[in-house]
């Protein structure tokens, strides 16, 4: 029975490492064959302070606080247009022509003007006013938004840093009871040899091996999982 559930699982861990490069292969564009096999060390795992850095300027990488702050800047040069429409204006302007005389004993003469003009938009200045409170409340929306999604961001990279570290923490916790496990099939087997323990006493301490470096696998794979993630959520 054992014998028979071993060979299941290892069918399904084959089948597993099919869809699994099929899928590398559809996310990367590489090409699918059936020779192609997956480098990489998992029990070379680099513990979660190796990725760490500062929140602050996590935050600041972001895409989302980039876009935020591309907003206060739009918003702000919104309020200066609008700002400027309402501003009196000052028109400058030069003219001049040449008259050149018919008769030959006479000279032409070159006549100027200049002029300046005053422009005060007094009929707009109500509404004028009214677009450019419209403007500043949309500018201290924009920093409200910038200021509320910071604190998002900080939080969000704070709960990955967390799961970061608790993923690595499993992998320790079941490294130890992998130690555990061992040391107890040790026994059994000594044990079983020597005819003090029966066979039943054996398969589950070999069960518990199993089972035990089956979860340091998936920790392992949940701790990559982790890593990337962390380096996602500060902008890496």
């Amino acid at each position: 029975m054992k014998r028979s559930e071993l060979k299941l699982k290892r069918l399904q861990l084959e089948n597993g490492v099919v869809l699994a490069t099929r899928q590398l292969c559809q996310t990367t564009g590489i090409p699918y064959h059936e020779s192609l096999k997956i480098n990489g060390e998992p029990n070379v795992l680099n513990a979660p302070g190796f990725y760490y850095i500062e929140p602050g300027s996590a935050v600041t990488q972001r895409n989302e606080y980039q876009l935020l702050e591309t907003s206060i800047t739009a918003s702000q040069l919104q309020t200066e247009l609008k700002r400027g429409d309402a501003r009196p204006s000052v028109n400058v302007g030069l003219s001049g022509f040449y008259l050149d005389q018919l008769s030959k004993n006479m000279d032409g003469q070159f006549n100027g003007m200049a002029f300046v003009g005053l422009s005060v938009p007094i009929s707009n200045w109500w509404e004028d006013k009214h677009k450019i409170k419209q403007s500043i409340t949309k500018e201290d929306i924009a920093k409200n938004e910038l200021k509320e999604g910071v604190g998002s961001l900080n939080l969000q990279i704070e709960k990955s840093w967390r799961d970061l570290d608790e993923a690595y923490k499993s992998i320790q916790l079941n490294e130890e009871t992998l130690v555990q496990t061992l040391e107890n099939r040790r026994v059994n087997e000594q044990s079983y040899k020597n005819g003090l323990s029966q066979m039943s006493d054996l398969l589950d301490s070999q069960a518990q091996v199993s089972e035990t470096r089956e979860k340091l696998i998936e920790s392992k794979i949940n701790y990559q999982i982790a890593v990337a993630k962390y380096l996602k959520d500060t902008g890496r």
